[in-house]
């Protein structure tokens, strides 16, 4: 590790501890950090061209949420808050004149349901749409895979209808590892425009999902059953409200943990017969968009202090605040957007999370080159220089791959996401030429 990262890692270690220590019991509106975080998207909607480092790095970040609702006050905070929620779905009303409430959801599907309101509220309001556009709700995921049972869970989602005339197309959007659906906000927003719905989950590291744990990873293939279990849901919505729609298609996209063991992962057991589902099954021969999957790690020395953390017990399983490390995006913007992002959702990580999935795919691998494989198309994108999902290890993935079937798109890049990154946020319209080519 260079002198430099050492310090920044230094300094973010000390500065977690005075955030996790002011940021106190959630409510309604989650943490201190969470509550002030959320006023301060709601006072600056605009996003900065040019952010400054205490935006651009996560802890930092947090540490200007603590402080912003610490002067404007929790009280005044809330009210404000819950003041803009009001008028928004006043604003929402329906033709008999009567409000539109923001979600359907309830203090007993979210702990943090004030928050989360407000949340969505600002991002409607972001992107001129409606709770009628937008709904949420949870999808029961149960079942196993080779007869292993995957811990249940119940996955949240949030369903971005088409804007204009349907394809009947349904994208599932699978977020990498201390992603959530959030993230993919503007993502859903492009895939509208071209007529396409779109379901986003939360995974079981972040986010709204019940049954994981917070910057945790119970398996690999707990993600690529999650990912089979939202695809099942998105093609009875695909069969229900696109039954007549002759470019109907259940398409999968995921990046990082949600690319790996999601995409590849769901669509290759699920393909093979592997995943067996309580309720409705994921149909067989879907094609999938894999961004910068996670088949195991760039080799680096931050990635390897990472991986000594995650062997010392105890501290491999603390679910620290995110810290920025290791670096995912060199662009400006994307990181000021994944910062807020982090303060908003109380982001945290675990340092054994990404071994957890060694041994999943270790097997994924043998199965591919065993001549087990997708039925459907499936197109990769990855950096020649990312620097925590391996390029190696893809190309090596992708050699196993049917090549009348599969492509890789290697783009001159350093960054592990794309999707928020202005520069790099059309990579993946290649890969939607690609997979709906029938």
């Amino acid at each position: 590790m260079d002198r430099s990262s050492l310090i920044l890692l230094t300094c973010a270690t000390l500065l977690v501890v005075g955030s996790v220590a002011y940021a106190g019991p959630k409510g309604v509106f989650g943490s201190h950090s969470q509550l002030g975080a959320t006023l301060r998207d709601l006072r600056q909607p605009e996003r900065s061209k040019s952010p400054t480092v205490l935006k651009r790095q996560p802890i930092l970040n947090r540490l200007h949420a603590l402080l912003y609702e610490a002067v404007a006050g929790k009280k005044n905070s809330e009210t404000r808050l819950r003041s803009f929620v009001a008028s928004k779905e006043a604003e929402w009303s329906n033709a008999a004149g009567h409000p539109i409430k923001v979600s359907a959801l309830n203090e007993r599907d979210i702990p943090q349901i004030e928050l989360y309101r407000a949340q969505k509220s600002i991002a409607l309001t972001r992107f001129g749409r409606t709770p009628e556009e937008v709904t949420d709700g949870f999808v029961a995921a149960r079942g196993s895979i080779d007869g292993m049972q995957i811990a249940p869970r119940d996955v949240f989602y949030q369903r971005w209808k088409p804007i204009g005339k349907p394809t009947g197309e349904v994208y599932v959007i699978a977020p990498g590892f201390l992603e959530t659906g959030r993230n993919y906000h503007e993502r859903a927003m492009e895939l509208n425009r071209r007529g396409a719905d779109v379901i986003i989950m939360d995974q079981q590291w972040a986010g709204y999902t019940k049954g994981g744990s917070a910057g945790g990873i119970d398996r690999a293939f707990g993600i690529s059953r999650d990912v089979a279990a939202v695809t099942a849901f998105a093609s009875q919505v695909a069969e229900r409200e696109y039954g007549a729609n002759s470019g109907r298609q259940v398409i999968l996209m995921g990046i990082s943990m949600g690319g790996g063991p999601g995409v590849v992962g769901a669509l290759t057991l699920n393909d093979a017969g592997r995943i067996k589902l309580e309720g409705a099954q994921m149909p067989k021969g879907l094609s999938g968009i894999a961004e910068s999957p996670y088949f195991a790690t760039t080799p680096n020395a931050l990635n390897s202090l990472l991986g000594i953390l995650a062997k010392i017990p105890g501290v491999n399983r603390a679910k620290l605040p995110a810290l920025g490390l290791p670096t995912l995006t060199h662009d400006k913007v994307a990181q000021a957007k994944i910062g807020d992002h982090v303060s908003i959702e109380d982001i945290r990580g675990q340092a054994k999370a990404l071994t957890a999935a060694t041994e999943d795919l270790t097997t994924l691998r043998g199965l591919l080159a065993s001549g087990v494989r997708p039925m459907g198309k499936l197109f990769i994108l990855h950096a020649e220089h990312d620097p925590l999902a391996s390029p190696a290890a893809v190309k090596d993935i992708a050699g196993l791959l049917d090549p009348t079937r599969s492509q890789l798109k290697l783009v001159s890049s350093n960054n592990h996401v794309f999707e928020e990154t202005p520069s790099e946020q059309n990579h993946f319209r290649e890969g939607l030429s690609f997979v709906r080519t029938r």
